[in-house]
């Protein structure tokens, strides 16, 4: 923990930070014990131990013994905070440290609080601290030049050119050491980068004025900047087509990063490395390639808890750093089985399933913003597969798709004949087909039967698999492969379908002998949780869209919440603002409208139907509030959780909520209330999300439910892909039930019997109306 070196377009300037506030009292670090912990944590900082820094600023704190050193505290540990992504925590002592400060260590603690407000999303904010610290900097134009790069940042399509040009020549104008200019020149370099190609003369200036810089300094931090440099340097001619020149830097690079300490190579290592492998697979060196991209994910795994979900300049670390590297991995890895003597291949396939699992539990933890909760629904059970039931995951390379099918003895690795353009594009339409029911959706569905399952079919019928359970990817996750036909028939006919987002995320154990006890809860109607709502961005986007509503339940808000489910506007970046309060209320009229649209009839007589089933305790419109709920599911024993409300699912776990009476439960919410320690011991069997929907269009959206399952620490969910008809709902969500509690079959084969009702009725035979219902997670 604590070894992650942050790499980031943001100038700091925090490793001169400390010496800036401490002054002389870091001389004394001998005999006084405050100012050697300042002078530790200052060390532990540039060596990327952020942990073991922000733990000797907590010991220095209490040992501060007048108002100075508790400033030089706060501020210290303000700005290791904001390093390690702390962003709530780093607000107090940054505040602290700028309130107390004059001057240049004003100027240093509004820099500070500008780059918080920048990560919070806050860009009038940011830009006024930004402004206050260039007018407080006096002589130090380090610090005006920083705040001046900084502000640059919020400029939506990268900094203007003569902007940084300006910047360039007050960086080489400027006193400041040299160390800390060639910081200034390599930020400089990152964001002329960015421009494309008329950024690009000014960055390989920059840039070389920054190497420049960095060679001449010593000790291990400037090897590490020349490292970075360099790093900026390799990414610049691989853009340009010079991968000779990229891969000669990058070699340089790593050859530096090497001679450090243990641990100094940090997370700079990890892009290196990638572009190692993606270099040297370009020259036609696969096993060098395979090397490569090897150690970058052992990298990766070493760092993981320390890697940020989202980096400071608001890219994501899963699209980044994780996804091209364990699918470069895999993909090598394949490649090595199909050359391999066949003794050595299930290993190989072995090492890309594994590879292909880190990704999917990489995804789903972007997803949710949270790295623990990802592993809490495993429940440290080991993965099995049983006789009958196989796993497929197709594999959406960049130039190819792969099939891999594991079976309870082996693994076997296959092709597809569908190229990856061609297979995106025709999962998206035949989803959209069936979200839309429309007519001619037949020869989508038979070319993606090809594509996806026609190659596995004798493996299927000669190891008498009957379950198939899907790892789907990306576009992939808003297909209902049950609704593939093979010319003859629908594939749910010949086989019981799960998808699940990664065996290793999925609690394989077979559900207790005793029978099940239900917690039933929904509305029909809503009460104040309307005011909430109505009081939300989102609330008044569907208050403007009502006349455009319709019949199936949550298609109201599949139509009017389509912004809320892919995600904020530029201005909306924060996560935590996607169900920010307006200020002015909603008028009683817009209300009521409201209450009207939401109401869901059917729901009154689902809760009844299940009721009768299942042993349950159930509630219902006003009785389903977020309390009674919490208190109930914590009281009780219950090995299902049965929520009949609307809901939606989005493109983030902070975009994804369950309306109850009173209030939205979002995802966190639903954690917080089902927090008992007896859940925690004993994982809820199914949580059912009836009339809740993944968002149109979203390939992430699915997650939602995936997230919600592991919120609700239920080995598995039931949900649905698109709004349901009522119709359809009231036959099959009787029928699954019956077929778990009096038939006893599996939650795979209960949801296929009660879908091929549907097939067979009279009116409700297209897959429109059976094929968004889709189990995620545990099938036994």
């Amino acid at each position: 923990m604590g070894k992650f070196m942050f790499r980031s377009v943001i100038a700091r300037g925090v490793a001169a930070l400390a010496f800036v506030l401490c002054g002389t009292t870091c001389a004394m670090a001998d005999t006084d014990p405050f100012s050697a912990l300042i002078a530790r944590a200052a060390q532990q900082r540039q060596a990327g131990n952020l942990t073991l820094a922000i733990d000797a600023l907590r010991q220095a704190e209490t040992l501060a013994a007048d108002a100075p050193q508790r400033e030089i505290a706060a501020a210290e540990l303000g700005a290791t905070l904001l390093q390690a992504r702390r962003f709530e925590q780093a607000e107090a002592p940054l505040r602290l440290a700028y309130d107390a400060a004059q001057g240049t260590a004003r100027a240093v603690q509004a820099l500070a609080l500008g780059n918080l407000a920048l990560q919070r999303g806050q860009a009038a904010v940011a830009a006024g601290y930004y402004r206050e610290a260039g007018a407080l900097a006096g002589a130090d134009s380090a610090i005006s030049i920083r705040a001046g790069l900084n502000a640059l940042l919020r400029v939506p399509d990268g900094a203007p050119l003569p902007a940084l040009e300006e910047l360039n020549a007050r960086i080489a104008r400027s006193a400041a050491p040299g160390r800390e200019r060639a910081e200034l020149y390599l930020n400089l370099g990152h964001q002329a980068r960015k421009l494309g190609t008329s950024g690009m003369a000014l960055a390989h200036q920059a840039l070389s004025q920054a190497m420049a810089l960095a060679a001449a300094e010593p000790g291990d931090a400037a090897a590490r900047l020349q490292a970075e440099t360099l790093d900026a340097l390799a990414q610049l001619y691989e853009s340009g087509q010079r991968g000779p020149d990229a891969l000669m830097m990058t070699r340089r690079a790593l050859a530096l990063l090497r001679r450090l300490p243990p641990g100094g190579a940090g997370d700079l290592a990890i892009p290196l490395e990638a572009r190692l492998g993606r270099l040297y697979r370009a020259q036609g060196e696969p096993g060098l390639a395979l090397a490569a991209y090897q150690r970058a994910a052992d990298q990766i795994d070493a760092l993981r808890l320390d890697i940020p979900i989202e980096f400071d300049d608001g890219s994501s670390s899963y699209r980044s750093w994780f996804e091209p590297v364990y699918l470069g991995l895999a993909e090598l890895l394949l490649d090595a089985a199909a050359a391999a003597p066949a003794d050595a291949q299930q290993a190989y396939l072995r090492r890309a399933r594994d590879a292909v699992e880190l990704t999917r539990q990489a995804e789903l933890q972007d997803y949710l913003g949270d790295r623990c909760t990802v592993d809490a629904v495993k429940g440290g059970s080991a993965t099995v597969i049983p006789a009958g039931t196989a796993v497929l995951y197709p594999l959406v390379f960049s130039d190819r798709v792969d099939l891999l099918l594991e079976t309870a003895t082996q693994l076997i690795h296959l092709r597809s004949g569908g190229a990856p353009s061609q297979l995106r594009s025709a999962a998206a339409g035949y989803a959209a087909d069936l979200r839309n029911g429309r007519a001619g959706y037949l020869p989508r569905a038979k070319q993606l039967y090809d594509w996806l399952l026609r190659p596995v079919e004798a493996v299927l019928a000669a190891q008498k698999i009957d379950t198939l359970v899907v790892v789907p990817d990306g576009v992939l996750r808003l297909l209902p492969f049950g609704a593939l036909h093979d010319g003859a028939g629908f594939a749910i006919e010949r086989l019981a379908v799960v998808t699940v987002t990664g065996m290793s995320m999925t609690n394989t154990t077979a559900p207790p002998s005793q029978s099940y006890r239900a917690l039933v809860a929904g509305a029909s109607r809503f009460g104040p949780v309307v005011d909430k709502f109505m009081g939300t961005r989102q609330g008044r986007s569907a208050a403007a869209a009502l006349g455009r509503g319709g019949a199936e339940r949550g298609l109201l808000l599949n139509r009017t919440l389509r912004g809320l489910a892919q995600g904020p506007a530029a201005d909306e970046a924060s996560p935590t603002r996607m169900l920010a309060i307006d200020a002015a209320p909603a008028s009683a009229d817009a209300v009521e409208q409201m209450r009207a649209a939401l109401a869901l009839p059917g729901v009154a007589s689902e809760i009844n139907t299940v009721s009768a089933l299942v042993p349950s305790t159930s509630m219902l419109d006003a009785g389903f509030t977020v309390g009674s709920f919490s208190q109930a599911a914590q009281a009780g024993n219950y090995g299902i959780l049965h929520l009949a409300s609307h809901g939606l699912f989005g493109g983030s776990g902070a975009t994804s909520f369950v309306l109850a009476y009173d209030d939205m439960l979002t995802l966190d919410g639903l954690q917080a209330l089902l927090r008992s320690e007896r859940l925690q011991r004993h994982p809820i069997e199914l949580l059912t999300l009836s009339a809740c929907e993944t968002a149109e269009g979203n390939e992430r959206a699915p997650l939602g439910m995936s997230g919600a399952a592991m919120k609700a620490r239920a080995k598995s969910v039931l949900g649905s892909l698109w709004p349901v008809a009522d119709e359809a709902a009231v036959i099959l969500m009787p029928g699954f039930y019956d077929a778990i509690v009096h038939a006893h079959l599996s939650k795979a084969k209960a949801l296929q019997r009660a879908q091929l009702e549907l097939v067979h009725h009279p009116d409700l035979g297209h897959p429109a109306f059976w094929a968004p219902f889709t189990l995620i997670g545990n099938w036994l």
